[in-house]
């Protein structure tokens, strides 16, 4: 049965390069290959023109004799081919040497047709090499999607990594400051290539203020709360050119640039917004999902880390303030008086401690009730605020009483504070309801560290003797208590430096 010589289909798809110095051959050849419906697309006679012509075509296949003229036999041209462009080769070979079949064998060829060949084993050569390039097309095709899936998951697992390493020093941030500090440091990681601000919601809770930013470009240092789509659809907001239309107004409209918004809202608050802009270049759908889902996952976690860093300011306020007047409460006193005479008996400074309370202040409770009497203690707590110094620590013990610790205040210096703050407690006009309360006074006592005492409980009852004698003189008045008795420092108390308080006699170190 003689072999079909019809063209195909897929001959017709096929171009053909011969590489062939003997002149009958590469016509026969020629002659041959467009009978059997195969393109040929040129034929030449040297290495050079061979890749010449390679380049230039970009045939499917090369009829390589191995013995060609030029610079470089037919196995260093093969070689060159399929390195540069994967064509497949076969071998036009008649009789040579073991050596050069050696070289040939090395070169992995696609095929070989030997001299003088015929048009059925021209044929089987050619369908074995396109078989041929098939397969290592598809196996190529494989091994370059896993070689991508690979690198995608060594991606993936470094972003992972970072973002573990990331919370595990988030963990151990005190302040706002320091958790922006740590995000910039790993949001350049994350993102290396893309223009980034963390827009977080300023005091007054209508609009946006860049806290940080990173990456080569500009952000708007502020803008409104309406001024980004992801705010007011409360989910992750990604516009990918040409849907320019869909872009938020803080992002400037720029050719090829794509932009993800993420909105940090933890427990229905919003704390602001994660914004990313890059460029799309190869990037695929796939690719920014991916993207958008990373900054998903950052946004999240500097949202819950600034929801527990609130969270725990509030608790720590709570524990130390007093809920009706935002004055310090009795608990925290401990700390501060602790704090205070450490520092001062490293330093040699005083420390002024003033205690007072409300003359007649069950009167007003009395008279008007606890709603009124909570606003004179409400009032009375806005004079202190208003007239110490930042640094001053104003004490609500209990009821109406109060103690201010002054540091590097003196005792003299600590009574005119006292004096000024009982002037201006009489200025206070209180009104509950429809009616303005009857003026108030505040009767009260003078100590300071060291004069008074060297640790808190001796200072703390000095300055209550004062006030007791302050109350028993007729009220509305400013007592000093006494000096402290200097015999009994004899030997530690040295001009201008107090002992510590672990230095008094009789106290062993602590």
């Amino acid at each position: 049965m003689g072999i079909s010589t019809a063209p195909t289909a897929e001959a017709e798809a096929r171009t053909i390069l011969i590489v062939e110095d003997e002149g009958i051959v590469a016509r026969d050849l020629s002659m041959t290959l467009e009978e059997m419906g195969y393109v040929v697309c040129g034929t030449v006679r040297s290495s050079t023109e061979a890749l010449h012509q390679a380049a230039a075509q970009r045939p499917d296949l090369v009829l390589m004799d191995i013995r060609i003229k030029g610079d470089a036999d037919g196995v260093e041209v093969a070689a060159e081919l399929k390195r540069r462009h994967h064509v497949p080769v076969i071998f036009l070979t008649g009789s040579t040497d073991e050596e050069t079949l050696q070289r040939a064998f090395r070169v992995e060829p696609d095929g070989y047709l030997p001299k003088p060949f015929t048009r059925a084993t021209l044929r089987t050569a050619l369908e074995v090499a396109f078989q041929r390039q098939t397969v290592e097309g598809r196996l190529r095709h494989v091994n370059d999607e896993l070689a991508a899936q690979k690198a995608e998951l060594e991606k993936r697992t470094g972003e992972l990594g970072l973002l573990s390493e990331m919370g595990d020093f988030l963990q151990l941030c005190d302040s706002a400051e320091e958790v922006l500090a740590i995000v910039a440091r790993f949001g350049r990681q994350l993102f290396p290539e893309d223009v980034a601000a963390l827009y977080l919601v300023d005091g007054s809770g209508n609009a946006l203020a860049a806290a940080t930013t990173w990456g080569d470009g500009q952000s708007l240092p502020g803008f409104e709360l309406d001024g980004c789509r992801a705010l007011r659809r409360g989910q992750a907001h990604r516009v990918v050119p040409p849907d320019d239309q869909l872009r938020c107004a803080h992002l400037a409209a720029a050719s090829g640039l794509a932009s993800i918004c993420v909105p940090m809202v933890t427990n229905a608050t919003s704390y602001g917004i994660l914004s990313l802009s890059f460029a799309v270049g190869h990037l695929d759908t796939a690719a920014v999902k991916a993207k958008e889902q990373l900054a998903t996952v950052l946004a999240q976690r500097i949202s819950l880390t600034l929801t527990n860093l609130r969270i725990r300011e509030q608790l720590r306020r709570e524990s130390i303030l007093d809920p009706l007047t935002g004055l310090f409460n009795r608990r925290y006193m401990t700390i501060a008086f602790d704090r205070e005479l450490r520092l001062a008996s490293r330093t040699g400074r005083p420390v002024g401690v003033i205690t007072f309370d409300v003359d007649k202040f069950k009167e007003v409770n009395d008279q008007f009730g606890h709603a009124a009497a909570d606003k004179v203690l409400v009032g009375l707590a806005g004079v202190l605020r208003s007239r110490l110094r930042a640094y001053d620590v104003p004490i609500r013990t209990g009821g109406d009483e109060v103690v201010i610790l002054l540091p590097d205040t003196s005792i003299e210096s600590a009574r005119l504070v006292a004096d000024k703050l009982r002037q201006n407690t009489r200025d206070l006009e209180v009104r509950h309801g429809a009616i303005v309360l009857p003026p108030v006074s505040i009767s009260v006592g003078v100590a300071a560290y060291p004069a008074s005492g060297a640790d808190p409980e001796a200072i703390l009852k000095a300055a209550d003797v004062a006030l007791y004698r302050a109350k028993a003189e007729g009220r509305d008045r400013v007592v000093v208590a006494e000096i402290f008795e200097a015999a009994a420092m004899t030997g530690i108390v040295q001009a201008g430096f107090p002992p510590a308080p672990n230095e008094l006699p009789g106290r062993l170190p602590t």
